[in-house]
């Protein structure tokens, strides 16, 4: 769970740096710190399947609710300062559509879910995802 480029984590790589070192002498005195981390990147790997459906059903479920998608990409590209990502009027219902058929959807969220930075930030990721739907108001109950 710490990462798909396994790498990253490894022994070599964490003896290059002098966190990593600290890292590999809390893990061999089996310290508290190196127990809690443990514990959550445990904790984390079990959590991670059930986040990925979470995640994918809550997305689905406002793909479906959407009235006007092409609104609310205007009023994202408004909020990001962008419209680089904007798609065509034309192009959004062939994608919604697409993207409506919930195993294309999870196929889609587990590559985003696939990169180091998700893994290894998950905690955190986790608790930003459920912090936003508490704000606006869809929290899924699993």
């Amino acid at each position: 769970m710490s990462g798909k480029d396994q790498s990253v984590v490894s022994k070599e790589a964490l003896m290059s740096t002098k966190s990593g070192k600290q890292i590999i002498k809390q893990g061999l005195f089996k310290s508290k710190g190196f127990r809690l981390f443990n514990q959550y990147k445990e904790e984390a790997e079990k959590q991670f399947p059930n986040f990925a459906d979470r995640f994918t059903d809550d997305l689905l479920r406002e793909i479906k609710s959407d009235p006007s998608p092409n609104s609310t990409q205007k009023e994202f590209a408004l909020e990001v300062g962008s419209t680089e990502i904007i798609l065509q009027e034309s192009e959004i219902n062939p994608i919604k559509s697409k993207l409506e058929n919930r195993d294309v959807l999870k196929d889609r969220v587990l590559r985003i879910l696939n990169s180091n930075f998700v893994k290894m930030t998950f905690p955190v990721f986790n608790a930003l995802y459920d912090a936003s739907a508490d704000y606006s108001g869809t929290t899924m109950v699993i």
